[in-house]
């Protein structure tokens, strides 16, 4: 893949997974979640540009929901400003995924559908967190609803501290 990449100049994602598709769910464990997801992700992005791929054309993805537990998609949102230090912009995809419906779905149930309009609320909060973490792109399914988000957490985030502002 690198070869093509390099040959058609287009960006790449660099995602982490625990294991594959068919194993990445089964107890994943990790000491420390986010410094192995940055790790894997440092070293990958090493790898990349040892194959000739142009830095300015990766970007990162610590792949919510890919060998994680719902604790380790919470804990890599919560820190999500440590991948700022591989110097490419983040990826996040929480859009529907199982842990924003496992925390809000009603005691007792087993699980809620995704298209749901609280799972799209869910989503998002996680999308604000996410920006408000350094996200530079955001993989979503309601792209209307997104953009409002984004264009409120972009406000706050260059709101003018020095001003009392109107209330």
């Amino acid at each position: 893949m690198a070869d093509v990449a390099v040959d058609c100049d287009v960006p790449i994602i660099l995602m982490h997974m625990l294991g594959t598709p068919k194993t990445m769910q089964v107890d994943p464990e990790y000491d420390d979640v986010v410094a192995a997801v940055c790790t894997f992700l440092r070293q990958t992005v090493e790898r990349a540009v040892q194959a000739g791929i142009d830095a300015r054309r990766i970007i990162v993805d610590p792949g919510i929901g890919f060998g994680k537990t719902f604790a380790h998609n919470l804990q890599l949102l919560h820190h999500l400003k440590a991948l700022q230090a591989l110097n490419c912009p983040v990826l996040v995809g929480s859009s529907r995924k199982a842990f924003i419906r496992h925390l809000l779905k009603p005691s007792g149930e087993k699980d809620i559908r995704a298209d749901l309009p609280i799972v799209a609320t869910g989503t998002q909060a996680t999308v604000a967190v996410s920006a408000l973490q350094g996200a530079h792109i955001v993989r979503v399914h309601e792209v209307a609803e997104t953009r409002a988000t984004l264009k409120v957490v972009d406000a706050i985030r260059n709101a003018d501290t020095g001003s009392p502002g109107n209330a």
